[in-house]
This record gives structure tokens, sequence and C-alpha cells, in this order.
């Protein structure tokens, strides 16, 4: 690929990033949170996003996934179930949520660091999504979230 191509895709790529914070309202530049690598925190709702997760992994293979990705954690103070919900987005896409307890913990701990209501990026790992002869799994999300 030509650099002029990639440097296109790359514009592209940063456009719409900057679209989807400022839709979700989360506003600046993500705040980086730095875990401590046991990604002990299961993003819900993943079922509902099945369709995303897989265009994502590339697919369902024999083996169960482990895929490693930037994700970022955006509040949804618009979200017509839950004010205090926190979408969880990988590469453009909303792939879950944290569960109700955590978003509130997650939306105190950035408020103390003086990052409240913005988006924060924590490393992910898509799981699962295996597909064999008998049996098919679901994709999960695990989420490197020290303060949860």
């Amino acid at each position: 690929m030509e650099f002029t191509t990639l440097l296109i895709i790359a514009f592209v790529a940063y456009l719409a990033w900057k679209f989807i914070f400022r839709k979700k309202g989360g506003g600046g530049e993500p705040h980086i949170i730095f875990g401590d690598g046991d990604f002990n925190v299961d993003a819900v709702g993943e079922s509902n996003y099945q369709l995303e997760l897989e265009e994502i992994a590339g697919g369902k293979l024999e083996e169960s996934c482990d895929m490693p990705v930037d994700a970022t954690l955006v509040c949804e103070d618009d979200n017509p179930y839950d004010d205090k919900a926190v979408a969880v987005v990988i590469e453009g896409e909303i792939v879950g949520y944290l569960s109700r307890k955590q978003a509130r913990q997650h939306r105190n701990e950035m408020a103390k660091i003086g990052h409240d209501g913005q988006p924060a990026m924590v490393d992910a790992m898509i799981v699962g999504g295996w597909k064999r002869a008998r049996s098919e799994g679901d994709f999960g999300v695990k989420l490197d979230i020290p303060h949860l």
C-alpha cells in the first residue's frame, strides 16, 4: 500500500474516532487507564453485539479467540435504560457495556482524577467465538481495569 493511501486511511479513522466521542457526549481526548494484566472485568450485553465482535475478530474459528484489542469506555448520559451507562467501544463499534455497578465505580474513579464523563482507553481481549462441528461459542470481552 502506498504511503498516501495509508495516510488517508489514518485520517479517516481519526475523524471517525472523533465523531464517535462527540456523538456519545464524552468529548475530549481519552484518558488512558493502565491495568495490571488480569483482564478481570467482563463486559455485559455482548450477546447483542455478536455480529460486530465477529467482524472485529475476523470470524469464528475452531479454536477460541484470545484477541488483544484497545477498548474505549464511553459514558452514555443519554442512554434510555441507564443514564450512568458506560459503553465499551472497539474499532468504533459498541460491543457491550460495563455492569451497572462497575459503570458507577468507573465514573466515580474518573471524577476523582478530574476526567468526569471523559472517554477512557483500556486494554481488552475478545474471547470465545469458536465454531466446531457440534458446538459454537459466543464472543465475549474482558477488560483490564484495575479499579473495578
